[in-house]
């Protein structure tokens, strides 16, 4: 079963790292490329976290899926914590072993439980709203959601990994259609969407697998062991053990070493801010594009 697993070191002074060294770093990632290593502390805003899986930013409220108390956190941008959601159990407001979360534009928040097989809904306010259901008339009475996203619509897509296949509701939550993952992908760590492609995350192949909006494969992108990653414009953003790099298409992109041990295991762009959760702590790093 494939739940969501993290990564975290370098060393201090900018220089350029000869291609060779870097790719022990990255496991063969862009070997030809020299990277510029800044050395860079990530701000902690809130640690005691139990196997964090998933985090969202959306105004002034950042989401965390808390896995192994089986529910959800809201903080504020400081890092208070506002508010918790669940426990485990089968009701309303509870999960048993969720996973994701994702959000439209701040009025509904999506949550999936995976061993309840079913994606709850919430308002911003926490406040349940209902859940996502099988599609009647189809062979699988239930599904088993693990990594969803949301597009500008409001129309949320997840991954069913009891039959492998990519699941489409409407704002509404009424199911729409569904695509079978393609033979080329091990194991889906994450789903982000980008200019109507999929972005899926598979650290068996050490890559991120590109589709397009009809589920067709498209191209691979190689990442060595990233935990985590970021599509932001032209640039690709890569989560390491020890490492963020920002791959701009430049011949020399960026590579930040970070003075922390933490796995990194999900990020989150907000404006010029990245949210990073580890697997005990949430960190913040301000981007300069």
């Amino acid at each position: 079963m494939n739940i969501r697993q993290g990564i975290p070191r370098i060393e201090d002074k900018q220089r350029v790292v000869p291609s060779l060294i870097l790719g022990i770093i990255v496991a063969g990632l862009f070997m030809l490329k020299p990277h510029i290593i800044v050395a860079q502390q990530l701000e902690l805003l809130y640690t005691g976290l139990d196997n964090p899986t998933s985090l969202y930013v959306h105004q002034d409220v950042i989401y965390i899926v808390e896995q192994g108390k089986n529910r959800l956190l809201q903080l504020n941008k400081q890092g208070e914590l506002l508010e918790t959601t669940g426990g485990q159990g089968r009701g309303d407001y509870q999960f048993d072993t969720p996973v994701d979360i994702h959000a439209t534009n701040g009025l509904k928040v999506y949550v999936s439980d995976f061993r309840n097989h079913r994606v709850q809904l919430f308002d911003r306010r926490g406040q349940f709203l209902g859940s996502l259901k099988a599609a009647s008339g189809f062979n699988n009475a239930s599904y088993s959601p693990t990594q969803l996203v949301v597009n500008d619509l409001g129309e949320v897509y997840f991954l069913d990994q009891s039959s492998n296949t990519i699941k489409w509701y409407d704002l509404d939550g009424n199911y729409v259609d569904e695509f079978s993952v393609p033979a080329q992908i091990d194991q889906v760590d994450d789903i982000q969407l980008y200019e109507r492609e999929f972005y899926l995350l598979d650290k068996r192949k050490e890559g991120i697998h590109v589709l397009n909006e009809s589920g067709m494969y498209s191209h691979f992108i190689e990442a060595g062991q990233a935990g985590a990653f970021l599509k932001a414009g032209k640039t690709l953003i890569l989560f390491y053990t020890d490492s963020i790099l920002f791959d701009d298409g430049s011949p020399t992109p960026r590579q930040m070493a970070l003075h922390t041990s933490e796995r990194l295991i999900d990020s989150h762009l907000e404006n010029d801010t990245i949210y990073i959760l580890g697997d005990k702590k949430l960190y913040k790093l301000a981007w300069d594009r």
